[in-house]
């Protein structure tokens, strides 16, 4: 597991949890790096009877939505984030109660913003969506070919329908993972394994490892990496992890 170094940039899981902001690497080659069937999770959903690829308009009402939320954070609006975003950090539920936590809350909001602004809706092309979540996702793109790391990257963004509402529920824009280079690993080693890393075969948002509890430092319950929705509950598992426990 220490060979693995997992990336998980700027977490915005929106009810604008406490994350850590690190910095995207510098040089990227943004070009898909594998063929669509190598990568399940950026196939269309053909034969995939829970959900069906999202349509134009859906696709567009979520980003609608999204842009809308943004405005929001940039204007420290709790009250209006608060109507498009389906979970809350506790400082900004509190926003009028203290004013450390309406600090805390503002930073969220501008931190939000600042890395949401800078999305285009042109990358997000791939895209699945059933009756309670759409997830959008870019293409994934190689890390700097030149460092002593390989890696791939994507940007996601999940969203729940609430009452038939679509609601924003994390976007991560760096989403991905890194293998040290080695010696002893020839590219196509490392070529392979960063594959099955990011592997997403049921297309729920969550890579199989992950859902294996591969890669996991800390206590791990697994999901099924062949089912969407392991426990029955109309939520992907993907999405599901997002949610506030």
């Amino acid at each position: 597991m220490k060979k693995y170094i997992w990336i998980v940039v700027a977490l915005l899981a929106i009810g604008l949890i406490t994350w850590k902001l690190t910095e995207k690497p510098k040089a990227v080659e943004e070009v898909p790096v594998v063929t669509q069937n190598e990568l399940p999770l950026h196939q269309d959903s053909a034969g995939q009877a829970s959900s069906t690829p999202v349509t134009n308009t859906e696709r567009d009402s979520a980003w609608a939505v999204l842009q809308k939320y943004l405005g929001y954070a940039k204007a420290n609006d709790v009250k209006g984030l608060a109507t498009l975003s389906y979970q809350l950090s506790d400082s900004c539920k509190n926003y009028s109660a203290s004013a450390d936590d309406r600090k805390d809350c503002d930073a969220k909001m501008q931190s939000v913003y600042k890395m949401g602004s800078q999305f285009k809706k042109s990358d997000y092309g791939y895209t699945w969506s059933d009756s309670k979540q759409i997830i959008l996702s870019t293409a994934f793109y190689r890390s700097d070919p030149a460092s002593d790391v390989a890696g791939y990257l994507h940007g996601i963004i999940f969203f729940v329908k609430d009452a038939g509402a679509i609601k924003v529920l994390s976007f991560n824009p760096v989403r991905g993972i890194f293998l040290p280079k080695s010696a002893t690993t020839t590219p196509a080693e490392i070529e392979q394994k960063l594959i099955a890393a990011v592997k997403d075969a049921d297309q729920d948002g969550m890579e199989d490892q992950v859902e294996n509890c591969i890669r996991v430092d800390t206590a791990c319950t697994k999901t099924d990496p062949t089912k969407r929705d392991t426990n029955g509950n109309g939520f992907w598992d993907g999405v599901e992890a997002l949610f506030y426990k």
